[in-house]
């Protein structure tokens, strides 16, 4: 009884405990449905033909423009506007909504935008509702729309921002277009339900403005005043309006203050001798897209300024394409030509080898200075001194002249000496000349380089004849007692009796055949000298031998002795210019003996042949008697008797026989 009262109180405990979790389960399905963002609904109570009256309280437009900032799903903060025209490309457009309900919240917002020709989606395509939404509307099937979300709760009467990402092409309209905008959005107090409104959007491409300024006068003359033109050109797509010009500075020297300051402006150049006698303030007005207007003003190069290119900074101020105030800083150039009363001097080297330093040594250093000017010098002093430390004058650098007329040259040389350090590398000398000429003081600074170059010097030394198994060949070492590296370097045998009694030998030397005939080599001609092809050793470091080898192939004739031997030995300098040097010398030639041991390895085999032979003929005479044994009967004998001794397996084996 009491096990049947347990099995029941067991299944009601079942059956209350499943009731308990089924009815927790539908307390709980309502609010996980509420609670889901997830759970909205996809579809919206569409407004098809929103209605902007006094009973409307949707979100409404109140302004879009162009920016540099892409903020989808997120606020900003007075966002800057960019100007936007036809081929700009990528681009975002912002659209600014209110929400019209004043005592009602909406969140999770998107927006669907249609752009007109010429502009597309950069960013997501619409999806299916939004294509059939505006299908229904404007009865023309929607291909791609851009999409911007806002995630943050919008108060009743407070403002939000959608940013779409927008293709501008070369076929967009500039100035005022139309876009339809679907807004899709939920009222806090009912998130299971989706709204929809369908909005105008007006928008404005206004184009860039793209100022520049472009140089219209060349080669002014130096102490005299020259009138300049400047063009101002636009090359946006939009016109510029209110244009001010203010000359900032001239001359080389970029000294700038602040754009909005008038202490900026600078007339004269402290450096160049620059002045401008005429305005530096021009209130152009407008200037239309691809469009320029060109401004004049007088200015006066001094003569320190003659020969060289001097800037002109222009401060532009203006209305870009929204009407903003905008201000740009520009440059040109203005040429200033030679002063024609000035001397040109002009200087080189006596010789092309004078600008070859070799480091490590004093070295001579001959040049020219030359008056190439239309007017005579007088009072000349030329002076001339190195531009690195590791570079010292050791003669004279300092030299004076009493008159030079117009194209007469003066010769000077010193001596020089240029460290190790800088081996393979450029360097110069400044020459100063300070001179008077028509009654003017005039000093020049003119430049003479050069370059250092290590010293390579070769050696060849330990040569002799050695053997590598039975090839002659001709060994040594090259050494280079220079500075600096030689590169690719090649060795050659060029001339030797070691090669020309080769070249004898083997024309003579011959063999007879077993038919009687005569074989001879026909490797070289007889009479001629000759040579071997060129050895590449590669680069010869300074002061580490480099060994080398040559195969001779000496049939063994050739006497033993001293024989002379000459080399050609080509490699490169730092400057990649190739030398050709031939080197003489003494190589000793023993030629070749037998070896002993040859000689005992032939007696051995000739001692060693009979006894091999009789040692394979005992053999033989074994295996034939052994095999003539086993072809006989044989008589098996068992041992089954554990007792059985040794005589009588004796005795057994001979009542066998």
């Amino acid at each position: 009884m009491l096990e049947d009262k347990l099995k029941i109180f067991l299944k009601l405990s079942q059956r209350k405990a499943v009731i308990t979790s089924s009815l927790f389960l539908i307390l709980l399905l309502p609010f996980s449905i509420v609670d889901n963002p997830l759970a909205y609904a996809d579809d919206c109570n569409t407004s098809w033909n929103t209605n902007i009256d006094s009973n409307y309280n949707g979100p409404v437009f109140v302004n879009s423009y162009w920016t540099d900032q892409n903020l989808s799903g997120g606020t900003a903060t007075n966002p800057m506007k960019k100007e936007i025209g036809p081929g700009d490309g990528r681009s975002t457009l912002a659209v600014v909504l209110t929400n019209r309900n004043q005592g009602q919240n909406i969140i999770s917002i998107t927006g669907f935008l249609k752009v007109p020709e010429g502009i597309e989606s950069a960013g997501i395509s619409s999806n299916p509702q939004a294509a059939s939404m505006f299908s229904s509307t404007d009865k023309v099937v929607l291909k791609d729309a851009a999409v911007a979300h806002y995630d943050t709760t919008v108060a009743g009467g407070g403002s939000f921002t959608l940013f779409f990402d927008l293709n501008v092409s070369d076929k967009a309209k500039l100035g005022k277009n139309a876009a339809a905008l679907l807004v899709n959005y939920y009222r806090d107090n009912q998130p299971g339900m989706c709204n929809s409104a369908m909005l105008n959007i007006p928008f404005e491409s206004p184009g860039r403005v793209v100022l520049d300024a472009v140089s219209q006068t060349t080669n002014l003359v130096p102490q005299k005043t020259n009138d300049i033109a400047i063009s101002i050109v636009n090359n946006g797509t939009a016109d510029a309006t209110r244009v001010v010009v203010t000359i900032l500075n001239l001359g080389n020297s970029r000294t700038t203050g602040s754009s909005s300051s008038s202490s900026s402006v600078v007339l004269q150049s402290s450096q160049t001798q620059l002045v401008n006698l005429g305005p530096s303030t021009f209130n152009i007005g407008t200037i239309p897209a691809h469009g320029k207007i060109d401004i004049s003003t007088t200015v006066f190069p001094s003569s320190a300024a003659s020969g060289s290119v001097q800037n002109v900074d222009l401060l532009l101020s203006y209305n870009d394409g929204y009407g903003t105030l905008q201000t740009k800083q520009v440059s040109t150039g203005l040429t200033i030509v030679p002063d024609p009363t000035a001397s040109s001097l002009n200087i080189g080297y006596t010789d092309a080898l004078s600008s070859i330093l070799t480091a490590g040594k004093v070295q001579d250093l001959n040049f020219v200075v030359t008056n190439n000017g239309d007017t005579n010098l007088s009072d000349i002093v030329v002076s001339l001194s190195p531009q690195s430390s590791a570079l010292s004058i050791i003669g004279d650098s300092r030299w004076t002249i009493q008159n030079m007329a117009s194209g007469e040259s003066k010769a000077f040389s010193t001596q020089v000496f240029a460290g190790t350090s800088m081996i393979g590398s450029p360097t110069a000398f400044t020459v100063g000349a300070n001179y008077i000429t028509s009654g003017n003081t005039k000093s020049q600074t003119l430049n003479l380089g050069a370059f250092v170059s290590g010293d390579i010097k070769v050696q060849v030394y330990d040569i002799s004849v050695n053997y590598v198994g039975n090839t002659p060949n001709l060994v040594g070492s090259i050494l280079n007692q220079g500075s600096t590296t030689g590169l690719f370097t090649n060795i050659q045998l060029v001339s030797s009796p070691l090669l020309e009694s080769n070249n004898q030998d083997l024309i003579t030397t011959s063999s007879e055949s077993p038919s009687g005939s005569e074989t001879r080599s026909s490797s070289f001609h007889k009479g001629g000298s000759a040579s071997v092809q060129p050895q590449f050793i590669g680069d010869l470091s300074a002061n580490s031998p480099t060994p080398f080898s040559i195969p001779l192939g000496l049939s063994g004739q050739l006497k033993a002795g001293n024989y002379p031997v000459t080399f050609k030995i080509t490699y490169a300098d730092d400057l990649k210019n190739f030398h050709t040097l031939i080197v003489n010398g003494t190589a000793h030639y023993e030629p070749q003996k037998p070896s002993d041991g040859a000689a005992r390895g032939q007696q051995r085999s000739g001692v060693m042949l009979p006894i091999t032979a009789g040692i394979i003929g005992a053999s033989v005479a074994s295996v034939i008697i052994i095999r003539k044994r086993r072809s006989k009967p044989k008589n098996l004998v068992s041992f089954q008797n554990k007792d059985d001794d040794i005589m009588s397996l004796i005795d057994s084996a001979k009542d066998s026989k």
